[in-house]
């Protein structure tokens, strides 16, 4: 299985970064110009309409606040197992966010890992 992992530090507190990572919903709102739309359906899954026209199906798979981390998985898509964890620590100068996304088959890790890399400039950008 892949792993792609990374880390990267929000200028905001570690509160308010939790505020914007866990609003499952609100994903276009997080990463705008690389999410396009994001809306939740009647079960709780979200439709992600990223920028260059993907789109994904993700499930929720826990949050919880006390530690700031999420877990989220791909459903339906052409990954044959996707799960990702979002972690928010508290720093001095900000908060750090470690992202890791577990990804079958290997061949996906690198794509899943840009992907990834592009997001966080987006998330940077929008938070400053």
């Amino acid at each position: 299985m892949a792993t792609a992992y990374l880390e990267f530090t929000l200028p905001i507190d570690a509160d308010a970064a939790w505020a914007r990572i866990s609003d499952f919903g609100g994903a276009h709102r997080l990463a705008p110009g690389f999410i396009a739309d994001c809306s939740l359906d009647e079960s709780g899954v979200r439709l992600v309409r990223f920028a260059n026209g993907m789109e994904a199906r993700e499930r929720l798979v826990s949050s919880d606040p006390a530690r700031r981390r999420m877990v989220y998985t791909a459903i339906g898509g052409p990954a044959e197992h996707h799960n990702a964890t979002m972690q928010i620590i508290a720093e001095s100068n900000g908060a750090r966010v470690l992202w890791t996304t577990d990804i079958l088959p290997d061949a996906f890790g690198p794509h899943i890992q840009k992907l990834m890399e592009e997001a966080a400039a987006a998330i940077k950008t929008a938070i400053g």
